[in-house]
């Protein structure tokens, strides 16, 4: 018929996923030579020219071949690994100074340049697709695209299975052992990761063998039978070796939710509750599995906290939490990471937190970097595959710049996280967290009822006089006879509370952005106690 068969594939996918061994079992399905499995940055030389020689080496065996006996030729592959490496986009090595665009001409004019070649197939593979000059990605180049993604619940059993079947022939894999199960726990791992589960439970198998801490000497005579990979040594694995590259930030999220969350107020309740409802939309069959959400309020109102609260109640395969700091200096290339980790697993939680400081924002000059809202806007736009679902929480403690920014547009909804306005509202946290008796209870309110009634305090702020004041209970409690600890003054500890309530209003005088009508209520409340 006289069809040019094709030239490339391009596998991308996240690493581990096993792109080498399919472009492998590809190579042997159609009966080729033996592939040539070339590393990317090995192609270049610090010699001048020597890089495109190297390129045009490994077409050398099928040019020689096809001059031989053209259509009867067998067919060779070259498997590139790390393929961005090579064809990066010429147009970011122009901006750049780099020389390496004359290894991508080399590769193309190999593919389809002026003497075709009929018995080549290149097999390229990636981790980062958005890295390739797409020049390389248009047909009769690598024109087929296939992505490799992340195994599924029945991928990791078949993983599970293959990576144990030694251990069941030699009788070593314990009845204990639930491959189904383990494969539910082990959400996101690669295919890479996984086999390193299988070795940390091998392992921690031998170790508990062998003894913890002692020496035992094993000899031919030494009875192994006993050796057996139990189910605890797969838990031991999870628990401590092997964590998944598109995993879950619990512990994170654990440490930014040190306390019990306090519904001080019922607009707490309401944040939650359109957390809760976020997810959801995003995990319903029927909804529409793209949810993105902005909690917004002033500063330490505890944004992040009930953020982080919503991304852990989510329960997503894949959470990720992006602040100003675990980005780095390469904003916007961590940015595009960030989300194209989220992309790679099927449920997907990002959390991004203190959006102004993300974009450099001054709250002075009201500025900020344009380019890394332009791709803020973007990204949090880009709705994800068909088949995949993500929830896209944020956090920022400024109107003013999502209104100059225009970002209230990209999210699907907008929530305000309250401040603490009212004498019930400081009278909710300190019953909600038990810091005065009934006693005491009497003495705070008699000095509560001092204070104005409109009121402009933080949660945060609230917090930290609490803790003093419990700091202050460890301090000066005495320890009396029978070693229990006498009771420290109740009108002492109702003061220091009370005392940094007055400390608070003082500092807040002297922030020059206070506007007049707060300025004289604090005012007010601070001469109370002076």
């Amino acid at each position: 018929m006289g069809i040019n068969h094709l030239r490339g594939i391009l596998l991308h996918g996240p690493p581990g996923t096993g792109k080498t061994l399919l472009a492998r079992k590809i190579a042997e399905m159609l009966n080729a030579r033996e592939p040539k499995l070339v590393n990317g940055p090995e192609i270049f030389d610090m010699y001048l020219g020597q890089s495109e020689s190297n390129i045009r080496k490994l077409f050398a065996d099928a040019e020689k071949e096809w001059a031989a006996v053209g259509n009867n030729s067998r067919l060779h592959v070259i498997i590139f690994d790390e393929f961005d490496s090579i064809v990066p986009n010429r147009r970011h090595l122009r901006s750049t100074g780099r020389t390496d665009s004359r290894v991508v001409n080399q590769l193309l004019s190999k593919l389809d340049g002026l003497e075709q070649l009929n018995n080549i197939l290149v097999i390229g593979m990636t981790n980062q697709l958005e890295l390739i000059d797409p020049a390389i990605l248009r047909p009769g180049r690598m024109e087929i695209q296939m992505e490799i993604h992340l195994p599924d619940e029945e991928g990791r059993h078949q993983i599970l299975k293959i990576h144990t079947q030694k251990m069941r022939n030699s009788n070593r894999l314990a009845e204990d052992v639930d491959l189904a199960e383990i494969a539910k726990q082990c959400a996101n791992y690669s295919g890479a990761e996984i086999e390193g589960l299988v070795r940390a439970a091998q392992s921690h198998a031998v170790k508990r063998f062998l003894g913890d801490g002692k020496q035992k000497k094993v000899t031919e005579e030494t009875d192994t039978d006993s050796l057996k990979i139990i189910s605890e040594d797969f838990q031991a694995a999870l628990k401590k070796d092997i964590t998944p590259h598109f995993g879950n930030a619990n512990a994170m999220l654990t440490h930014i939710l040190h306390r019990p969350i306090i519904h001080w107020c019922a607009e707490i309740s309401q944040v939650l509750s359109k957390g809760d409802e976020a997810i959801k939309q995003t995990l319903a069959k029927n909804g529409p599995g793209f949810v993105k959400i902005l909690l917004i309020g002033a500063k330490q109102t505890g944004k992040t906290f009930l953020a982080a609260e919503i991304a852990k109640e989510s329960k997503m395969n894949f959470v990720k939490l992006v602040t100003a700091a675990s980005l780095g200096r390469n904003k916007i290339s961590e940015l595009e990471q960030a989300f194209d980790d989220a992309a790679a697993s099927a449920l997907s939680c990002l959390f991004i937190d203190n959006l102004e400081r993300i974009a450099d924002y001054s709250e002075a000059r009201e500025t900020f970097d344009n380019q890394i809202v332009l791709k803020l806007s973007e990204l949090i736009e880009r709705r994800p595959k068909e088949g995949k679902r993500l929830l896209v929480i944020a956090t920022c403690s400024s109107q003013e710049f999502i209104k100059n920014a225009r970002l209230k547009r990209v999210f699907s909804s907008v929530v305000q996280v309250p401040s603490i306005k009212e004498q019930q509202h400081i009278t909710s946290v300190v019953k909600s967290l038990n810091l005065f008796d009934t006693e005491e209870m009497q003495l705070f309110h008699k000095h509560l009822n001092q204070l104005p009634t409109n009121l402009e305090l933080s949660i945060q702020q609230l917090l930290e006089i609490v803790d003093s004041v419990r700091m202050e209970d460890e301090e000066e409690s005495l320890l009396v006879a029978g070693g229990e600890l006498g009771p420290v003054k109740h009108n002492k500890r109702v003061e220091k509370f009370f005392k940094g309530l007055k400390q608070l209003f003082k500092k807040l005088l002297l922030t020059h952005t206070i506007c007049m009508p707060d300025r004289i209520a604090l005012i007010c409340a601070y001469t109370t106690f002076v």
